[in-house]
C-alpha cells in the first residue's frame, strides 16, 4: 500500500512540474519543522531538522536527510504481533492492548520533495534508523482468535532498537508521512499531511501463548498539522 501511494504521488507531482515555470529555489535548505498528527484515540507530536538538496536544472526535487523526535500517546491501542512470518496469518496474531500507550522516538529520517510551484511543495519522508523509550505499561494479551476475550496480563515497554526494513519487517517505532506545504514567505510555511506510523511495543517476558513472541506492532493511520522555518 505504501509503495503504491509513493509511487503514485510522484507521478502526480512530475506531470504537474511538465506544466508549470517557475524561478528555481536555492540548491540547498536546512530546515526545522513542528508537527501534530490525530487518529483515533490516538495523536503525536514532531519535531525535525532537515538539509535538502535540489536537484535538476530548475532545482525542482529534493533529496534530503535529518534527525527527528516523535512522541506517541495512545488510549486503549491495540497492538499485533510483530514478527513478519506471523503477518496475515490470523492463527498467528495476537493481541496486546495497552491503555496508555506512550512512546518516544529519536530517529534519522529520509526526506523527498518535488517544488509545484514557487510556493507550494508535496512530498514524502521515512524515518530509517533511531531508538525508542518509554515508561512500562500494564497490557492484557489475548491469544490469537479470541479477539480481545481471555486476556492475561503482562508488563511491555516500547522496543528500545527502530530499523526500517520495508513492511511487516520494520522493527521498532517508526514515522512517515505524504505532505502538501505551502509557502507563506521565504521562511515560514504551512503543512497538511497524511501519516502512517509504526509502534512497537516488546512485553517483559515471551507469551507461551503466541509461540514465545514478544513484540507487538500498531499501525497507525493519522492526519496532521505542521509547520516548517527555513534557517538556511
Amino acid at each position: 500500500m505504501m509503495n503504491r501511494l509513493l509511487s503514485t504521488l510522484l507521478l502526480v507531482l512530475i506531470a504537474s512540474g511538465l506544466t508549470y515555470a517557475q524561478d528555481s529555489p536555492a540548491k540547498s535548505r536546512f530546515s526545522a519543522d513542528l508537527g501534530l498528527s490525530v487518529g483515533a484515540q490516538q495523536y503525536g507530536g514532531h519535531a525535525w531538522l532537515s538539509n535538502m538538496h535540489f536537484l535538476g536544472a530548475k532545482r525542482k526535487i529534493g533529496i534530503g536527510y535529518g534527525i527527528r523526535w516523535s512522541s506517541y500517546f495512545g488510549t486503549d491501542q491495540n497492538f499485533t504481533s510483530a514478527p513478519p512470518e506471523f503477518a496475515g496469518k490470523a492463527e498467528k496474531e495476537g493481541t496486546l492492548t495497552v491503555a496508555n500507550a506512550q512512546i518516544n522516538s529519536l530517529n534519522l529520517a529520509i526526506f523527498l520533495q518535488y517544488n509545484i510551484t514557487s510556493k507550494l511543495e508535496a512530498g514524502f519522508n521515512i524515518d530509517a534508523i533511531g531508538f525508542s523509550f518509554g515508561d512500562e505499561q500494564a497490557s492484557a494479551f489475548a491469544p490469537p482468535g479470541t479477539g480481545t476475550s481471555n486476556t492475561a496480563a503482562y508488563l511491555a515497554n516500547p522496543t528500545s532498537t527502530n530499523l526500517l526494513l520495508v513492511g511487516a519487517n520494520d522493527r521498532g517505532s517508526l514515522y512517515s508521512e505524504f505532505f502538501v506545504r505551502y509557502k507563506l514567505n521565504d521562511r515560514l510555511a504551512i503543512k497538511a499531511a497524511f501519516s502512517y506510523y509504526f509502534l512497537e511495543y516488546t512485553t517483559s517476558q515471551p507469551i507461551a501463548a503466541n509461540d514465545d513472541n514478544d513484540r507487538f506492532r500498531n499501525s497507525a493511520s493519522m492526519v496532521g498539522l505542521g509547520v516548517s522555518y527555513t534557517i538556511k
